[in-house]
C-alpha cells in the first residue's frame, strides 16, 4: 500500500522517487517519465512513458482552457526567468 511521503529537493532540483512508487508506476532506471503541471492545484503529475509516447500524451491538454500558443508563451516566459536568475547567480547580471 502506498502512503504519502516527503522528499527533499536537492541543490540540483532532483528528488528520489521511493522504490514503492517506482514499482507501482512500473518504472525502471533510464525509463522516460512525463512530468506535467496541474496549474490550478499547483501540483505535478508523473506518468511513465510507454512504448508509444504519442499515445501517452494524447488528451494531455484536454483540461486546459488555454491554446497551445498561450501555453508555449507562458513556458517560454518561465524559461527566460529561470535563465535570468541563473545568469545573475553566476554574476553576469
Amino acid at each position: 500500500m502506498l502512503h504519502p511521503t516527503v522528499r527533499t529537493l536537492s541543490s540540483k532540483g532532483q528528488i528520489v522517487i521511493p522504490v514503492s512508487f517506482r514499482r507501482f508506476l512500473g518504472v525502471e532506471p533510464k525509463m522516460k517519465i512525463l512530468i506535467w503541471p496541474k496549474p490550478k492545484e499547483k501540483k505535478v503529475v508523473l506518468e511513465p512513458l510507454g512504448k508509444d509516447p504519442i499515445e501517452v500524451g494524447f488528451g494531455l491538454l484536454a483540461d486546459w482552457k488555454k491554446s497551445a500558443r498561450e501555453i508555449m508563451k507562458e513556458i517560454r516566459a518561465e524559461e527566460r526567468k529561470y535563465e535570468e536568475r541563473k545568469f545573475r547567480k553566476l554574476g553576469f547580471g
